[in-house]
């Protein structure tokens, strides 16, 4: 299907599995994504196009709802919300292209990965889903590319579980270009913000909501806005800060203020 312009004059558009949209010359979509097989739906965007995007995978136990976003040379405007189990990527396929989120972005348990910079006042609140037989999922987003200061992320796990049966689950935000994210992290419980890339991160420190991570000579190699809002922590709003053997800096809520990130010896 090719939209351009205002072709669909605001009426919703439901797509399923297989299906690929055109967007061109200033195309606005409220897009609808239900449960479908495993082939996505798949949006071209090659202009200054506006997308809203609802991804119904909530109830089934599979498969899974998904999106799969391409920019080419393009400046997308847009929203979506993400249900169990479903799944969006919004890529480059040609030159430099962003995404402008001037919007609350929401996934309950869905995943995304948004591979192109990210521009705009906007939110992303990730927490848990419920589906098919009341499993949990957390919720997991990624970032690829650069992420302007006004952007904020929410990070909450859990369960939805009523007699304690199935365990709680994470959320996380993964950052692979930490020096080029300029947003802020809201860590709740069971929360985690991965940074990818610091292999030369030896130490940290945290003050005032700023996360400072310095190498073996005592320079700052990063920094990154991060507010501590679990309430397992009690009134110590500190951070868990480790590091993985891939070089990667796992930050959670804790009680600490700075510490070492020297991996084990074995």
């Amino acid at each position: 299907m090719d939209i351009r312009d205002d072709a669909l004059a605001g009426a919703p558009l439901t797509a399923f599995s297989g299906v690929t949209i055109n967007l061109s010359h200033f195309a606005t979509v409220n897009l609808t994504v239900p449960i479908g097989d495993f082939s996505p739906v798949t949006v071209h965007a090659t202009g200054i196009d506006t997308l809203n995007a609802v991804l119904q995978a909530d109830t089934a136990p599979a498969p899974n709802a998904v999106l799969d976003v391409n920019l080419d040379h393009a400046i997308l405007f847009g929203s979506f919300n993400l249900g169990f189990i479903g799944k969006e990527t919004i890529t480059s396929t040609g030159g430099h292209s962003v995404f402008i989120n001037n919007a609350t972005d929401v996934l309950n348990g869905g995943r995304a990965i948004i591979d192109v910079d990210v521009l705009g006042h906007g939110a992303f609140d990730l927490s848990f889903g419920t589906g098919h037989d009341a499993a949990v999922e957390g919720a997991t987003l990624e970032f690829g590319g650069r992420v302007s200061r006004s952007q904020s992320v929410s990070v909450a796990g859990g369960s939805a579980s009523p007699n304690g049966t199935l365990p709680p689950v994470t959320s996380s935000v993964k950052i692979d270009r930490p020096t080029e994210f300029f947003g802020t992290v809201d860590l709740h419980d069971l929360s985690v913000a991965d940074l990818v890339g610091l292999s030369q991160a030896d130490s940290w420190s945290y003050k005032n909501d700023l996360l400072s991570i310095r190498n073996t000579c005592g320079k700052v190699i990063d920094r990154l806005h991060v507010v501590s809002d679990a309430s397992s922590t009690g009134s110590i709003h500190g951070l868990s800060v480790s590091q993985t053997a891939a070089g990667e800096v796992l930050v959670s809520p804790g009680t600490d203020f700075h510490g070492s990130l020297m991996l084990p010896m074995t």
